[in-house]
């Protein structure tokens, strides 16, 4: 049978259905991309919330990350926005529920208020009474995690220079005293927008500081030139490491670094080891219940009292404390509770049945004022609180001092020296004292002063006056907030510096001499007196007394480390001892209150505010800054946020996994702008012991829906990260003041990421569809045996080139969207670490070691400052080409490392600059350091001090003379560092092991 033939399909349908095939493929390839054209043209709204969320991953709090997006900001409504003040800056706690906002009202100062979430809504932000001062700025605050301290930036006289940080303690009646957190943080620079890390031991802040190594001679330069607007100033993230705000804001206490500046301010190794030797002669004699008994140390009975709370506050002058480790912790810990029980017992009556009691009433609650300022031990309170009102009860209603007896009689200048320094520390601790009590105060020193301008001082009245009364009187006025150009304080100083002495028979002169009997009264009060009126007569004093004090302590047997009675004999040693010390304390137990250099450079003001409506002005360095010039500027500059903007208004989240800041950086939406960087906790695989490792990665523009066209600053987090409030001028016409606004992070869902993971590498899917349809299209034509007939040479080169190129768009698009699949299934928060970044922070962090234990000592509590003002520079925004790092990658194992080699930073011009900004030439920054050991070199006398080269200020390299160990260890890691491949971020090591 002969075989079927199949009957051939017809060329012309065989082309339809291959066309009709591609025709149908091209629709599916390029429908969906037409579809969610459509969308994103008709629902723009729709197509955003699903394709252009601006997500990021956020650890939760099991430990895993979820990609979550913030919401549009919505401004927040009355009564926080909406008053005639603009608000400028803000904070929120951690719980959401108090917010502290910085209101400045037009051509006025910024003040704090704070705002309670109450019932659904905030209530009507009250001022901050203890924060608050009328002729100064008080603004950017920050609550700390815990809620328990308030931090802020204000320029007010009683700091370092500039705008300083400031905290204030949260007590039982709200925020307490504010206390200046001292050279260790502060400067003769500005700083401000303070923040907490989230295990609160580092602050950071932002600061026009130099970010360079600066010694005495090249920040004077540095300082000049930015007064003087030479320098472009701009504003960069610093650290400082090991901080701790429960205690006071004197480092000037911390046991080593003050020994850099005693000399400074008039003290010397001698006094110091005179000290040590009192307070070992202290605890040795201290009973076990705590006190020190008066009688059996050669002095009165009954006075037990007294000579327990001086011997405490001898202790807490040497910075120790009872509530922390050291090494008379127990002593001082056993002293503050017999005060504290005695009080409570007592109902806070220390003079009751005491001979003269009302001495001892003053000096037990200095005492438990001071114990209560530094530590926040609640336990005090109360004790305090009694002993207070004791005090205000026993004041002379009429002529306003106080005497013996705990009733109001007759008064004397003697008893209320002692009166006035406890309300003064106990207001300073945060309790609440009326000020009617210091008006009388001052209205009895009115009564008791003579003299041409009434600077002498009787003991109870105008008549003979003395120089201890003197002494004693013109502190009280320190105290009462008198200034050094006071007559009545130019006439006391005087007088206690003066050869022709008057008053009590037999002495010849008011300045202590070797031929002057042990008025240890005398001396307390000169010192006190004398050292924060400062000045010539202040250094007159010091020569005088010092080597006075060091010649008349016992050095020899049982009673080594202490001094005889001498005129006070019936006190005993016990308080002959605490006057000398406390008088050799002064040096670094109290900052000068009077700080301010009578004279300094014109004032000077530049066009724009470096935030909006808030005016830098200019201000003559300091009297204490310029003698503070030797401490190291102790903050880490932080590399990773930095640019050749400003940066303002760092916060963490408190998960700890992300920092926000403000900046004005080149490439941002408008004028401020918020970034974002993360925070990655990274344990080493091959670290030796477990270290901790924060590293910090090149900030993010936070992008829409956050920043617009304006100003976005000042932000703040709360409710674990997830709610978010900020400052921002944004309004349709841009002409808007400063408002609040708040906005809420949302978790975005598997459809949303997905949608958004292909709205990112759109372009490269549109590039793989097309490439894959012309290689179709190429290959179904060269299938065509006709086709390829009929082809010249030129049609199949072409055809052959076209392929090519699509097959390479193929495999190029492929490739690229791989990469970004395998970061997006990826661990979101892995990050490699570039160890060039530690060069700044390991050099600044081994200077330290051979400086100071970092460890943050109380300020006395019961020192204020009331100075008139100066003016800070204003600092325009600086706009400049990014800096580049040129890296040199190491790897560090962070247990051995010293020092490390600085970077090199390369500025690189910006072709078109930004027109609302002026224009700055960029700068070559190179900072070489040589790490070579070198020796101290000796100065000698009366050689005056050789200035810098011009430009060394800025352009110099920086020589640190480092000590052996140190230099033994950089050696040592120099011979350890293999190369690794380069990663531009910052790097911040914590860690709990000692110091090697």
């Amino acid at each position: 049978m002969p075989e079927k033939q199949k009957t051939p399909i017809p060329r012309k349908p065989r082309r339809l259905v291959r066309k009709f095939m591609l025709a149908l493929l091209t629709l599916a390839v390029l429908g969906p991309v037409l579809a969610a054209t459509a969308v994103a043209y008709l629902q723009p709204k729709t197509w955003k919330a699903y394709t252009g969320r601006n997500a990021f991953p956020v650890r939760q709090n099991d430990g895993s990350t979820a990609m979550m997006a913030w919401e549009e900001p919505t401004r927040l409504p009355a009564p926080i926005n909406g008053h005639v003040d603009e608000v400028i800056s803000a904070s929120m706690s951690a719980d959401a529920k108090t917010l502290v906002l910085a209101r400045r009202p037009k051509g006025g100062k910024a003040d704090l208020f704070v705002s309670q979430f109450k019932r659904g809504a905030w209530s009507d932000p009250q001022p901050i009474i203890t924060v608050n001062s009328d002729e100064f700025d008080e603004f950017e605050p920050a609550i700390t995690l815990d809620g328990r301290h308030l931090l802020y930036s204000s320029d007010r006289p009683d700091g370092m220079g500039g705008y300083d940080i400031w905290v204030a303690p949260l007590t039982a009646d709200g925020w307490g005293v504010p206390m200046n957190l001292g050279p260790r943080i502060n400067s003769e620079f500005n700083e401000r927008s303070p923040a907490m890390n989230v295990d609160k031991d580092k602050l950071y802040l932002s600061s026009d500081r130099p970010t360079f190594q600066a010694g005495e001679t090249e920040r004077r330069q540095f300082w000049q030139k930015l007064e003087q607007g030479e320098a472009a100033g701009n504003y960069e993230i610093f650290a400082c490491d090991d901080i701790d705000l429960s205690k006071d804001a004197n480092p000037l206490r911390d046991r080593k670094l003050r020994e850099m500046i005693i000399a400074k301010l008039g003290g010397s190794k001698e006094t110091e080891a005179a000290v040590k030797r009192a307070l070992t002669w202290y605890a040795a004699g201290q009973e076990p219940d705590g006190r020190w008994d008066s009688a059996k140390h050669g002095g009165m009975a009954g006075q037990d009292i007294a000579a327990t709370g001086f011997a405490a506050l001898c202790f807490y002058g040497w910075g120790e404390r009872h509530d922390k480790p050291g090494e008379y912790q127990d002593t001082l810990a056993r002293a503050v509770e017999w005060l504290a029980n005695e009080s409570v017992k007592r109902k806070g009556n220390f003079a009751a049945g005491v001979s003269q009691g009302m001495y001892g009433q003053g000096i037990a609650a200095i005492a438990l004022a001071e114990a209560y300022g530094i530590t926040g031990d609640k336990r005090l309170e109360e004790p305090l609180k009694l002993a207070v009102q004791v005090i205000l009860k026993a004041q002379q209603p009429d002529q306003g001092g106080w005497r013996y007896n705990p009733v109001p009689s007759d008064a004397d200048t003697s008893v209320l020296g002692w009166q006035v320094m406890a309300l003064h520390s106990a207001r300073k601790a945060g309790i609440s004292v009326p000020q009617t009590s210091f008006d009388l105060a001052a209205k009895w020193l009115d009564s008791a002063g003579t003299g041409e301008h009434g600077g002498l001082y009787g003991y109870q009245s105008k008549s003979a006056p003395s120089a201890p009364m003197t002494a004693e009187a013109m502190f009280a006025r320190q105290l009462l907030g008198a200034k050094p150009s006071d007559p009545r304080q130019q006439e006391s100083a005087a007088f206690l510096v003066s050869q022709a002495g008057v008053g009590k028979k037999g002495r010849k002169t008011n300045l202590p001499g070797p031929k002057s009997g042990s008025n240890f009264y005398h001396w307390y009060y000169g010192a006190l007196a004398m050292y924060q009126h400062q000045g010539a007569d202040w250094q007159t004093w010091n020569e005088a007394l010092r080597p006075l004090l060091l010649a008349r302590q016992t050095t020899e047997g049982d009673q080594a480390g202490s001094w005889p009675g001498g005129q006070w004999k019936r006190a005993g040693p016990l308080v002959s001892t605490a006057m000398a010390t406390l008088a050799l304390e002064v040096y670094y137990r109290y900052l000068p209150m009077y700080q301010m250099d009578e004279q300094g450079a014109d004032a000077f003001r530049k066009s724009d505010d470096v935030i909006p409506g808030l005016e830098l002005k200019p201000r003559p360095m300091r009297k204490t800054a310029r003698q503070l010039l030797k401490i190291p500027l102790l903050a880490r500059h932080i590399r990773a946020l930095s640019s050749t903007g400003d940066e303002f208004g760092l916060t963490f989240s408190p998960g700890g996994d992300y920092v926000y800041f403000a900046s004005n950086r080149l490439g941002g939406t408008g004028g401020y702008d918020l970034y974002r960087s993360r925070v990655v906790h990274y344990t080493p695989r091959d670290a030796a012991e477990a270290i901790t490792t924060h590293v910090i990665q090149i900030p993010e523009n936070a992008a829409d829906p956050l920043n617009t066209l304006d100003d976005e600053n000042s932000a703040s987090l709360a409710g674990n990260g997830r709610t978010m409030i900020f400052s921002s001028n944004r309004s349709p016409d841009r002409a808007g003041s400063m408002n609040l606004y708040v906005t809420s992070l949302t978790p975005i869902s598997p459809i949303q990421a997905a949608l958004a993971f292909l709205n990112s590498i759109k372009w490269w899917l549109i590039g793989l569809l097309s490439g894959l349809i012309a290689l179709i299209a190429l290959i179904l034509w060269w299938r065509n045996a006709e086709n390829r007939n009929q082809a010249s040479l030129l049609v199949k080169c072409l055809i052959g080139s076209a392929g090519l190129h699509a097959g390479i768009l193929v495999l190029l698009s492929l490739w690229m969207i791989g990469e970004a699949m395998i970061v997006a299934k990826g661990d979101p928060m892995e990050i490699a670490i570039d160890a060039d970044a530690l060069a700044s922070e390991k050099l600044s962090e081994a200077i330290r070691e051979q400086v100071t234990e970092i460890e943050t000592s109380p300020e006395p509590i019961h020192v204020v400052s009331d100075r008139a003002p100066t003016p800070m520079p204003t600092i325009d925004p600086v706009e400049i080409a990014p800096r580049v790092m040129a890296p040199t990658a190491v790897l560090i194992v962070p247990s051995e490392v010293q020092v490390e080699v600085a970077e090199v930073a390369v500025a690189e011009p910006k072709a078109l600059p930004r027109p609302d900004v002026r224009q700055v030439q960029p700068i070559d920054f190179a900072a070489d350091v040589d790490l070579e050991l070198k020796p101290q070199e000796t100065p000698q006398p009366n050689q005056a001090e050789q200035p810098e080269p011009e430009a060394a200020f800025a352009l110099a390299p920086v020589e640190p003379k480092l000590s052996k160990p140190v230099d033994d260890a950089m050696k040592k890691l120099m011979t350890k560092i293999p190369l690794a491949p380069p990663n531009i971020v910052d790097v911040l090591i914590e860690t709990d092991m000692p110091a090697p």
